[in-house]
Order: C-alpha cells, then sequence, then structure tokens
C-alpha cells in the first residue's frame, strides 16, 4: 500500500501500524493538489509493489455543518477550494 497526506510524521505512524498489522505500507509526503505528488505516489507503487491496482483518493476540504446552514458562498468555497 501507498499511502500519501503532507503530513510525514503522521504517514510514518499509519505505515508502522499497517506493518506492525502484517501488511506492506511505504508513503510520500506531498500534497494532493500538485501534479508531482501524484506522479511519484504511481511512481513508488510500481517500484515497490510492481503495478497499481487501486487508487482511493480521498482529499479536500470538509464543511461540517447542515447544508441548510451554508451560504451560497461557503457552498461555493467547498466545492472549488482554488
Amino acid at each position: 500500500m501507498v499511502v500519501t497526506a503532507r503530513r510525514e510524521e503522521r504517514l510514518r505512524e499509519l505505515r508502522d501500524t499497517i506493518r506492525k498489522s502484517g501488511g506492506k505500507a511505504v508513503f510520500i509526503a506531498g500534497d494532493a493538489s500538485d501534479e508531482a505528488t501524484a506522479e511519484d505516489c504511481v511512481a513508488l507503487a510500481v517500484s515497490e509493489f510492481g503495478r497499481l491496482d487501486i487508487l482511493i483518493n480521498n482529499a479536500g476540504v470538509g464543511n461540517y455543518r447542515n447544508l441548510v446552514d451554508t451560504s451560497v458562498e461557503e457552498y461555493d468555497a467547498l466545492m472549488d477550494p482554488t
């Protein structure tokens, strides 16, 4: 398993947890919005595991209130945070 996120310390902890439970994991610290991070993750998957089987992209921003309590401006910012 290849995992990526911005915080290297948390990635190291996750990798160690996966390894302790018998799995194989490697990581790359980086920003999911940066194309180079994606390219590096694919390259690492191929070099460590021979291929890329599944990709789960769970990145983004959150709005922790009900939709009806969210303004149009906040919703637009959530959908396009750039």
